[in-house]
């Protein structure tokens, strides 16, 4: 049975350095400075390179769609200082049967190593297991990515 989520509406899930809400379209652009970048995309399982501004206006829509269908969570990463979009974390796939779902996430090149996904995930984790009241997630990797997942990824939940 999948549980009633509070509408998240923008600065709904704060911390020091960014805010958690949910993508509008006019995170296109920003998402598309950021993706659009080699040495961010090796990193994960899906994003292909080179990265197109439509290619980030359709996943803010599919993002938007799986958020109204309860099917995954994903979370535009908002840097307080700027109110720019610099990354994303998402808890997708959700099997509500299984009370399982995959955790994704990417970060623009120039924040990389100022804690900021460590703050992201953190979030990101509370809200599946606190909200969602999911009992297992997976973040699947590349193998090349696991000793940057060893070091980016000291998260616990308390």
């Amino acid at each position: 049975m999948k549980p009633e989520v509070k509408e998240i509406t923008e600065s709904n899930i704060i911390c020091k350095q960014i805010d958690l809400r949910p993508f509008k379209q006019s995170d296109a652009k920003d998402i598309y400075e950021h993706i659009n970048d080699a040495d961010v995309v090796r990193w994960t399982l899906s994003i292909p390179h080179p990265y197109s501004l439509k290619l980030g206006q359709e996943f803010i829509e599919k993002t938007q769609k799986d958020w109204r269908d309860k099917k995954g969570y994903v979370f535009a990463l908002v840097l307080k200082e700027t109110d720019a979009v610099i990354g994303c974390v998402g808890i997708e796939k959700i099997d509500w049967e299984n009370k399982n779902a995959e955790l994704g996430y990417w970060l623009g090149k120039r924040y990389w190593g100022k804690g900021i996904m460590n703050e992201a995930l953190n979030l990101a984790l509370r809200f599946a297991f606190e909200e969602l009241k999911l009992h297992r997630i997976q973040a699947p990797t590349r193998p090349p990515q696991s000793e940057h997942f060893k070091k980016s990824s000291p998260c616990r939940i308390s």
